[in-house]
């Protein structure tokens, strides 16, 4: 039986993370999860509920180091919710991902 590939996560050679982390193949949707919100004022001052979503683990390499290290991404999205049902909404999963797309600033 042959044995997986492995990538060390350390330098202490017994711990490692048996099979490719940087390479996955998933079948299932993405989801993200709403975490957080905040109040926030749009540039006429009116009041709005922003939503912080969190993406699930996703191993990344260091451009420095070359090591591997687990992050999750994050953004604030607004939306039209009043705060009360946006706390009920904290832990809610939702299909979609999250992505870093160039813009104007």
């Amino acid at each position: 039986m042959s044995r997986p590939d492995t990538t060390t996560s350390s330098n202490n050679p017994r711990v490692s993370i048996v099979g490719d982390i940087t390479h996955h193949h998933y079948t299932e949707n993405k989801m993200v999860t709403i975490i957080d919100y905040k109040l926030a004022q749009n540039s006429l001052g009116k009041q709005f509920v922003s939503l912080k979503l969190q993406s699930g683990v996703e191993a990344v390499q260091s451009q420095n180091s070359g090591r591997f290290y687990l992050t999750a991404r994050s953004c604030s999205i607004a939306s039209i919710f009043t705060e009360a049902a946006a706390k009920t909404m904290i832990g809610t999963q939702i299909p979609g991902k999250i992505v870093r797309v160039d813009s104007d600033p």
